[in-house]
């Protein structure tokens, strides 16, 4: 009866060490799952960080890239628009800015022989005055003394015009705002070019857009792609960023609420 018993114990005891060895085989594997599963998810979740990170400098090097060129051309038109402002200007007020006909005072009468008087004619000449001076109608000294110098430069001296008050009404915020648009609608091919270049110096996927007025403002957003490859699990995805550029400028207003927005493939 004892040695029964006995044989029972053992057995239960036997039973119950291979079920926690059991029980702890399951926990083992389980936790060597959990680890699998989280260290998978950690790769993934670092690797869409970094390729993210280097889409995003994709997307911002090709909008620095694309708003300089802007900038370029905006301001040659700004330039071209000073100069074409000046050469109008000089025209239509070149008869009010020459000297009035000089007037003589009443001459003397003659001595009775005829001749003239010792030390030339009796009549004194008096000396001619415009009859608009240009200070009258150019508020900036710098830009009088260009004009009158005939040295006004319009790389140099563009901003000058922009800034005075005569030539107010041809640069306006609006109408910046209206050279701007044109000049980007213009220039489109020249900003795809660069654009696409630094994309693929960057090791950017071919294809993209620029769109510009962006919410009624003087900038434009830029998306970009790459390609994430993960070649151990045949993995790939196209990760798209965008970068937003101003274009606006400190010395000259620009207004370009009133455009409707247009994009830029490539």
């Amino acid at each position: 009866m004892l040695k029964v018993e006995g044989d029972s114990c053992r057995s239960g005891i036997v039973a119950t060490v291979k079920n926690e060895r059991g029980s702890m085989s399951l926990l083992a594997i389980g936790t060597l799952a959990l680890v699998i599963i989280v260290s998978v998810y950690l790769f993934y979740f670092f690797t869409v960080f970094i390729e993210k990170r280097q889409a995003q400098n994709i997307a911002d090097a090709a909008s620095l890239t694309a708003v300089q060129t802007i900038r370029e051309e905006y301001e040659e038109a700004m330039q071209d628009k000073a100069e074409n402002e000046i050469q109008t200007f000089l025209l239509e007020y070149s008869e009010l800015l020459k000297p009035a006909v000089p007037d003589t005072e009443e001459e003397s009468p003659l001595p009775e022989n005829g001749s003239e008087a010792e030390g030339g004619p009796s009549g004194s000449v008096i000396p001619p005055e415009p009859a608009l001076k240009l200070e009258d109608l150019i508020g900036s000294s710098e830009l009088r003394r260009l004009i009158e110098d005939e040295t006004f430069d319009k790389e140099e001296h563009w901003l000058l015009v922009a800034k005075e008050s005569y030539f107010a009404d041809q640069f306006t915020a609006r109408k910046n705002g209206e050279l701007l648009y044109d000049v980007i609608r213009r220039e489109a091919g020249k900003v795809e070019a660069v654009a696409r270049e630094a994309i693929e110096a960057n090791n950017g996927k071919a294809g993209g857009s620029l769109t510009f007025p962006l919410e009624g403002e003087p900038k434009f957003l830029l998306k970009a792609t790459r390609t994430m490859k993960l070649d151990s699990i045949g993995f790939e995805k196209d990760i798209i960023t965008g970068a937003a550029a101003g274009i606006s400028s400190k010395e000259v207003p620009i207004d370009v609420s009133g455009k409707p927005p247009f994009t830029i493939y490539w």
